[in-house]
């Protein structure tokens, strides 16, 4: 079989002293990775404001979209750690019964919101749901009432063609949620301002009508947030030329990163509904660990089931609760990113971990620019972890190289009661489809 390369990320020290000569190179190893944890310590990037999420690194965003706070006890033992938009209209019971729970929300900036600014239960104000793709007459219609379409069309989008006009109208446009986040920021400095869009900006979507094909209206949609966060939910069956494949999900999160050139934060919507066509637990915990090793800031569930009947998809809002092994897989994923929120909330350490797969890239995987195993490595306490997700859903090998490091010992495979022999710097492992496993070598 043909090997792949695939790059990673990490600075590597493992204290597994053998004779005098392996204490030299040791010594070099542990200078080195000294030197980088200092340089990788940087303060959390929620620090600048200071009611917004929690800076402690024990904590990380996991969160539920618009959700009943009736449930928050569940959401809560589930490992959720915060709502975003709030289910029903916002005020000051659900913010009470939240904070019950040790939970956290965003919500929009409302009445009910900005009296409660001094609430630290309050993290984030939300911006208008995909204001990137077509809106409903409804939605017009309380925005700009006594419109047509084609004079809202001309008003927010001058060179929008002229077209007949159904039930839907053209995209909310970036000017607007800029004039909004320079409002909502004069009213409060204190919280960021969170922002959801479709995948539009990497992938065209018919969703955004003339819009479809241009994804330069993202840079000017991100400049409207502090946070900024999309879906795609692969498994539902709505995108017949995407659907099933998991991997896009990443992609997307590579790609807005990319976008953000470092400026803002990125969390990405996961679905976490009642299993249905392609999404199942298995893919859902994939789609989770893809998109946290390829930069994803913080994870929002999207967890309704939703109809129409006559296609078999009944509305429950809170569908992952209908599933046993949904609810479990949901709950063991989240619990496992809170075990090691200390370590994913490090810096991620670039250039020193390289991974060759058994199986190399699909065409259009490596066209998307993604590895068949995929890397992110932290330091935390003078331990390297290598979290490591297979893209596609077929089984590889995966030989792990460390850069600099000719010592041998065991790398422990975290969380699944295994160790793993390294010797002079290499260890290997199987991957099934869409699996990810976490390395934790030792000083």
């Amino acid at each position: 079989m043909g090997i792949t390369y695939a790059r990673g990320g990490g600075i590597m020290t493992v204290a597994l002293a053998v004779g005098l000569a392996l204490a030299a190179v040791l010594l070099s190893v542990s200078r080195t990775a000294g030197q980088a944890d200092r340089a990788a310590t940087s303060e959390s990037p929620y620090a600048r404001w200071s009611y917004g999420p929690p800076t402690d690194p024990n904590w990380f965003p996991i969160g539920v979209w618009a959700q009943n706070v009736s449930d928050a006890r569940r959401y809560s033992e589930a490992g959720v750690t915060m709502y975003v938009a709030l289910g029903g209209k916002t005020n000051e019971a659900q913010f009470d019964e939240l904070k019950k729970h040790n939970l956290y929300a965003v919500c929009t900036q409302n009445d009910a919101g900005l009296a409660n600014l001094e609430n630290k239960t309050l993290i984030g104000w939300q911006q208008l749901d995909e204001p990137d793709i077509a809106k409903s007459a409804a939605f017009w219609k309380e925005h700009r009432p006594g419109k047509s379409f084609a004079e809202i069309a001309a008003e927010v989008w001058p060179d929008a063609p002229k077209r007949q006009w159904a039930e839907y109208g053209p995209p909310y446009p970036p000017k607007w949620i800029q004039q909004t986040y320079a409002q909502w920021r004069q009213k409060d400095p204190n919280r960021p301002v969170f922002l959801n869009v479709t995948f539009g900006f990497f992938r065209p979507y018919g969703a955004r009508m003339f819009r479809k094909d241009h994804p330069e209206d993202y840079i000017e949609y991100i400049k409207g947030c502090d946070i900024i966060c999309y879906d795609f939910y692969p498994g539902r069956g709505q995108h017949p030329d995407i659907d099933g494949k998991f991997w896009v999900v990443p992609e997307g999160v590579k790609r807005l990163r990319q976008m953000c050139e470092g400026k803002r934060i990125v969390w990405v919507c996961i679905e976490a509904m009642k299993p249905f066509k392609l999404h199942t637990p298995r893919t859902s915990k994939a789609q989770v660990w893809m998109s946290l090793i390829h930069g994803a800031q913080g994870i929002v569930y999207f967890v309704h089931q939703m109809g129409p009947p006559d296609r078999g998809d009944m509305f429950i809002h809170n569908s992952v609760f209908s599933d046993k092994e949904m609810l479990d897989t949901f709950t063991e994923t989240n619990k496992r990113i809170l075990s090691l929120a200390p370590v994913l909330n490090r810096p991620t350490v670039s250039g020193a971990v390289r991974v060759a797969s058994s199986v190399p890239a699909s065409d259009e995987v490596a066209k998307a620019g993604l590895d068949p195993i995929a890397v992110m490595v932290k330091r935390h306490e003078e331990n390297t972890y290598v979290f490591a997700v297979r893209t596609e859903d077929t089984p590889a090998a995966a030989r792990f190289t460390v850069k600099g490091v000719s010592a041998s010992g065991k790398v422990e495979v975290v969380g699944e009661g295994r160790e793993i022999e390294m010797k002079r710097g290499v260890f290997t492992d199987q991957f099934q489809g869409l699996q990810e496993h976490i390395y934790r070598l030792k000083k």
